[in-house]
């Protein structure tokens, strides 16, 4: 079976991480219980969970891929000014700010407000949790919902081009 990996403090990464351990396995689930520097893309076959605050480094686009699973950020997210696509769904539980673009491929669940230079694209059901939520694009670029959008009584701002539709 492919291995869990827990990393116990920070973890600076200024490359890309397969999770090729040992035999070449993937790693299943990555946790990281401190702050994340991502200078890297990360693959995973399931759930990747950043419990500390999160930059995001290295130049380009900053790709985070989980077979199954989500990527949950439980602190704030610095994007650097990159953009990111989870080839995932997505668990925000603080605010995500300074990407140049968000794709999210899977259900995201905004527990958090998310700002970009440019477009945010969500692919998949996206939930509104933990409150009022804000998405924005410095650049008036699009944000587009191209499934269902849930807010349980949670009002949504959107200071962007907004297409509902996709």
């Amino acid at each position: 079976a492919a291995p869990d990996v827990t990393i116990a403090g920070n973890l600076v990464l200024g490359g890309q991480f397969t999770g090729g351990v040992n035999s070449g396995q993937r790693v299943n689930t990555l946790t990281v219980t401190g702050d994340s520097d991502l200078g890297g893309n990360v693959d995973t076959t399931t759930t990747q969970t950043y419990e500390g605050s999160v930059v995001v480094s290295g130049g380009g686009t900053r790709t985070l891929t989980t077979g199954s699973g989500d990527v949950v950020f439980d602190g704030p997210v610095d994007g650097g000014g990159q953009a990111l696509n989870l080839s995932s769904g997505l668990d925000l539980n603080a605010e995500a700010s300074n990407f140049a673009s968000v794709i999210v491929i899977r259900a995201a669940d905004l527990g958090g407000d998310v700002s970009s230079s440019g477009a945010q694209d969500y692919l998949a059901a996206v939930t509104l949790s933990g409150g009022d939520r804000l998405l924005t694009s410095t650049s008036g670029a699009f944000l587009q919902f191209r499934s269902t959008l849930t807010g349980s009584g949670d009002n949504l701002t959107v200071d962007a081009q907004f297409n509902p539709q996709g």
